[in-house]
């Protein structure tokens, strides 16, 4: 008999979390990030199997090991975010370690004096675990401040939540007071109940995440224009072509519109600041996406030629829209680097357009800078 129905409500969202994440987040957009995410909510859920089956059977140790279960997909949210922003290291490894032995741990636990100690202890380590996923989560400010709101709210009470249940816990032991039969049930229903909206706020944010425009750095598309471009700058070189020019083009200060705007209008924004690239470019320019407010351009014209179209170009993105919703004005800056000034290398000609890019914005923006001499010099081996 299970004595507590919350229990079985958990195991119900449990399921539905899991294969949404994995329908509609791995799946349709597979990375290392979401593959973690999948995996932190398949734990959860069979986390929340073991805890009813627990409840069902009358297993203290098999319930808290299926607690434990459900903390350890909670901490592996933690990983996939670190993972999502190209950390270096996720500590993956070390956080299965630690569940594991935690799970094990829990099982062994039944009818020794230091059950409850062990449960909290987990319930600590966890709570950090929560406050790292709140602290990855605000790094994403201001771009993805709507999206990481829901799961950073639910993180930091979670902190709040566990800091209680520890102290607490502390403080009956020192008093040798015990819980009753009925404190039990309460707090098994009200942690059902917690885990339940901290699954719904993870697969909120999570996904929002995943289905987001998020471009990888080193993506597919970009080593298809990096192949492209090589070859058309190589054949330049062997036919003493010099019309052609790199650009790196980027929305000033896309930090400050972000927190200026909605969601909705930045998108606005970084949607017409795409579609007027295209169209002041001609159709013989290759333009590479390399994130949603930066894009390079390789230019098969005469120097002459080129001022004209970086001249267009920021006319068109300084120029407002209606139904823009922003009160800031966007504007753009260009690195410009022509073969006659840094060779036909393609990582020398990124490399100098960025440099020339990252100055027009210093500079004020809304503006393009020509990469000198000096680029070329600093990039001599």
């Amino acid at each position: 008999m299970i004595e507590n129905p919350a229990l079985i409500a958990l195991v119900a969202i449990a399921s539905l979390t899991t294969i949404l994440v994995i329908a509609l987040g791995f799946l349709p957009h597979p990375s290392r990030a979401a593959a973690i995410w999948s995996a932190a909510f398949a734990v959860s859920m069979a986390g929340c199997y073991v805890w009813l089956a627990g409840s069902v059977l009358d297993l203290t140790g098999l319930r808290m090991a299926g607690a434990v279960a459900v903390m350890a997909g909670s901490a592996l949210i933690w990983v996939g975010l670190r993972a999502w922003r190209g950390a270096t290291r996720v500590y993956l490894v070390p956080t299965e370690l630690v569940y594991v032995v935690a799970i094990a741990a829990a099982v062994a636990s039944t009818g020794q004096p230091w059950q409850a100690a062990l449960l909290h202890l987990a319930l600590a380590i966890t709570a950090v675990g929560a406050g790292l996923t709140a602290w990855e989560l605000m790094r994403l400010r201001p771009f993805r401040s709507d999206e990481s709101l829901p799961l950073t709210i639910a993180s930091l009470s979670y902190v709040a939540l566990a800091a209680l249940v520890v102290i607490d816990g502390v403080t009956r032991a020192m008093r040798g007071t015990p819980l009753s039969v009925d404190e039990i049930v309460l707090r098994q229903t009200a942690g059902a109940i917690g885990v339940a909206v901290y699954m719904i706020t993870a697969l909120t944010t999570l996904l929002l995440l995943i289905r987001g425009a998020h471009q990888p750095t080193d993506s597919p598309r970009q080593r298809t224009f990096d192949t492209v471009a090589r070859d058309r700058l190589e054949r330049a070189q062997q036919h003493d072509d010099r019309w052609w020019s790199l650009l790196d083009i980027r929305l000033d200060e896309p930090g400050a519109i972000r927190a200026a705007s909605s969601s909705l209008a930045y998108s606005r924004v970084v949607a017409r600041f795409a579609d007027d690239l295209r169209a002041a470019l001609p159709a013989d320019v290759d333009i590479d996406r390399r994130s949603e407010t930066r894009y390079i351009a390789l230019v098969p014209r005469p120097e002459p030629s080129v001022r004209p179209l970086m001249s267009q170009l920021l006319e068109r993105v300084a120029t407002p829209s209606e139904g823009q919703g922003l009160n800031l004005r966007p504007s753009a800056s260009i690195g410009w680097a022509s073969v006659t000034t840094v060779g036909y290398d393609l990582d020398r000609l990124l490399t100098a357009a960025a440099d020339a890019a990252v100055g027009a914005a210093r500079a004020g923006g809304d503006r393009w800078e020509r990469a000198s001499l000096s680029h070329t010099t600093a990039l001599d081996p």
